[in-house]
């Protein structure tokens, strides 16, 4: 998972993109391009909501990651380096809020539908 190219990788846009846009893989189009075939995955099968899930867990680990580690992942030997500052721990926490929110609206009419209320 080396960056191959030598283009920066922003640790806070990632984030940004995996939390908004993960859905349709836009973090993983950022991070690798449009090379292989996992970064395809996520606009195959957006209508299932898994790459939506998938996004916010991802835009979490990628906020909690810190600055050094993600510079050695996708950054190694640019002499620019990540100061993510407040950005990306408001990013976070807005992912947790609303992927929390989504995952228990998903469950409730999930359990609605499984118990046969149809007030839906």
């Amino acid at each position: 998972m080396n960056n191959t190219n030598s283009t920066f990788k922003n640790k806070t846009v990632a984030a940004l993109f995996a939390s908004l846009g993960g859905t349709f893989g836009l973090h993983r189009f950022y991070l690798h391009g449009s090379k292989g075939w996992r970064p395809w995955l996520y606009p195959m099968f957006c209508l299932t909501l898994i790459p939506t899930f998938t996004g916010f867990i991802e835009a979490i680990v990628f906020a909690l990651t810190p600055d050094e580690k993600w510079d050695a992942q996708w950054n190694p030997g640019s002499d620019r380096k990540n100061n993510s500052g407040w950005a990306v721990v408001i990013i976070a926490a807005l992912t947790l809020l609303i992927g929390a929110g989504l995952l228990m609206a998903a469950m409730a009419i999930g359990f609605s539908a499984y118990l046969g209320a149809n007030e839906l």
